[in-house]
């Protein structure tokens, strides 16, 4: 499932929805917006659900949309959970999705952190497998009712949702998980022992797209702004054949 927050579907969208429709998923794709993927975007392929919802919640309120409406996808053998925090695909994702095929965890992370010594694996990104799906605490979690979220602010979902995710897992011992992109590897441990939030994807998006992470976080130009300079645009240009400019 893919959801788009801010209600202009962009080429990333399209290439999401494409990369997962080329690999025989079904997908769902929440938008808050009017916008419809066309046939031309998505190649006319099959599989696509759009789903049209009001605008709050953030990433709970798209994922609790679809589930409670729809859960018969509890039974799925893997579930995807995927927001449009990213920039990309900008390189191949066929390693991302044979590792996800050919996982043995219940729950699997794109990049993970720790925040505060709190080991936590990133949100906008995350996939089930059939063992913890089955999990009614983990239903529950996932789709709550509206009125338990709809009139949080953004620190306070993050902090309930996001947040909250690593403590639901550490209560509920028995599951396994694992990272394709653990910080550990990415982050040298100098910095790692420096750093409250040792966020590889801020700090290390280089050395990630070095590793074949696929992804660049929106984040880079928008919470943190100034973070990517025109020098980064013309390398990103430049090594991976994607022009950037238009979020300087």
């Amino acid at each position: 499932m893919i959801y788009a927050q801010y209600g202009n579907i962009t080429r990333w969208n399209i290439k999401q929805v494409n990369e997962f429709l080329d690999r025989d998923y079904h997908v769902i794709f929440s938008t808050v917006g009017n916008e419809s993927l066309t046939e031309k975007d998505i190649s006319e392929k099959d599989g696509l659900t759009i789903v049209r919802r009001d605008n709050f919640g953030l990433d709970i309120g798209a994922w609790s949309c679809v589930l409670r409406n729809n859960p018969e996808l509890f039974d799925s053998d893997i579930l995807v959970l995927m927001n449009d925090s990213c920039i990309g695909p900008i390189q191949s994702m066929d390693h991302i999705f044979d590792r996800i095929e050919s996982s043995n965890v219940d729950i699997l992370g794109l990049t993970d952190n720790r925040v505060f010594n709190f080991y936590h694996i990133h949100s906008y990104f995350r996939v089930f497998y059939k063992n913890v799906l089955k999990n009614n605490t983990l239903r529950e979690f996932l789709c709550p009712p509206e009125e338990e979220y709809k009139l949080l602010n953004r620190l306070e979902i993050i902090k309930k949702y996001e947040i909250g995710f690593p403590l639901w897992f550490f209560k509920n011992k028995g599951y396994k998980h694992d990272c394709i992109y653990q910080y550990k590897k990415i982050v040298p441990s100098s910095f790692d022992k420096q750093m409250i939030d040792p966020n590889q994807y801020v700090w290390f998006w280089e050395r990630l797209l070095f590793y074949k992470f696929p992804f660049i976080k929106m984040s880079l130009f928008k919470e943190l702004k100034g973070r990517m300079s025109i020098q980064d645009i013309e390398f990103i240009k430049y090594a991976y054949g994607e022009d950037l400019s238009e979020y300087l």
